[in-house]
């Protein structure tokens, strides 16, 4: 019987740490990774940038590169220390980018450019030519940008394991990294297994090659269901009207101000509770009631904007019955508090 999909990215991360743990006791350190909360404009995680190069070790300054090498992939740093445009960049492989510290404005698949920030990712198919512009770069206030090169065939046997093993919950749809939905925010798992990647390939040890893959199935597990994610609850999915886990999404965010349960999301998905809740989780990596508290943070996000508000009307308005339990809730999921957030 096929297992919710989490499970998956549970065991990798429980293996993966058992490797860390082995190599603590070594002479590689390993780095704590502490991920910032992007201000308002910029909502997603953003992983800790790395320590730019010395002026003396700079070949150039414009995306200066430094390059780590693994069986299946490759990490690229790079960083930019004045201003630049249409900048060409491209790749023989798919690229995972993500921006770590300063500003590109992005031109992809021929169309306007579109401003790349801290917390975000794009991804990148084959051969794509990346044109990118640096508006704001500096000696003062360089950026810095990873791009994470992988193999295809490595991508393959990952979306393929998938697909055999956990299954998605409707006939027909499968796993598959989407190169329509390519411009992403960070949320907080996908940022982590960034800043694992990082770390990993930036140290020298000799299960090196093993940690890497570990945390690549995971990232890429992570960005497959947040694409998957964001197909289902686009406004107006087509999804609504024939998957079930859209249909009971798309229901729980018109009722958010009212009292939830997975018994009665179940009986509306026409499952038993059991089956519903492996589905849900499968398809959107997140439990029925992890869902329900992101989607009211979301929505109490928005109302904060209005000053006339107070945090406890945004509370009791978005469905929280406790005062305490939303602002616990909304520091766990943004990494900061209602009152900094609105601030901010």
């Amino acid at each position: 019987m096929p297992k919710e999909i989490n499970k998956l990215g549970h065991c990798l991360h429980d293996c993966r740490n058992r490797y860390h743990n082995r190599i603590n006791t070594s002479t590689t350190r390993k780095r704590r990774i502490t991920l910032t909360a992007a201000p308002m404009a910029q909502r997603g995680f953003i992983p800790p940038a790395l320590p730019f190069s010395r002026e003396a070790s700079l070949q150039r300054l414009v995306e200066h590169r430094r390059a780590f090498t693994m069986d299946t992939m490759e990490l690229n740093i790079y960083e930019t220390h004045r201003y630049a445009e249409r900048v060409p960049l491209r790749f023989n492989d798919l690229v995972i980018t993500s921006m770590l510290k300063g500003k590109k404005i992005m031109h992809l698949f021929g169309q306007s450019g579109f401003d790349y920030l801290p917390g975000e990712s794009v991804i990148v198919p084959p051969g794509e030519l990346m044109e990118i512009d640096f508006p704001e770069a500096s000696v003062k206030n360089p950026s810095q940008c990873i791009a994470l090169v992988i193999a295809a065939e490595r991508i393959q046997r990952i979306t393929d394991l998938l697909n055999e093993r956990f299954p998605k919950a409707e006939e027909g749809d499968r796993w598959q990294l989407s190169m329509q939905d390519y411009h992403l925010t960070n949320n907080r798992p996908i940022a982590e297994n960034i800043s694992k990647l990082m770390q990993v390939a930036t140290e020298n040890h000799l299960v090196k090659d093993l940690l890497a893959n570990l945390t690549l199935e995971e990232l890429l597990i992570r960005l497959m269901q947040t694409q998957a994610r964001r197909l289902l609850l686009m406004p107006g999915s087509p999804k609504i009207a024939n998957h079930r886990m859209a249909f009971v999404a798309d229901h729980i965010r018109r009722h958010l101000h009212e009292p939830l349960n997975v018994d009665k999301l179940a009986d509306i998905a026409c499952m038993s509770r059991a089956a519903f809740f492996r589905a849900f989780k499968r398809e959107f990596g997140l439990s029925p009631l992890e869902f329900i508290q992101h989607e009211r943070i979301a929505w109490a996000k928005q109302l904060l904007a209005d000053r006339r508000r107070s945090v406890t009307e945004v509370c009791y308005m978005v469905g929280f019955r406790s005062l305490n339990f939303f602002i616990s809730v909304f520091k766990r999921l943004t990494g900061t508090s209602p009152g900094e957030f609105r601030r901010s």
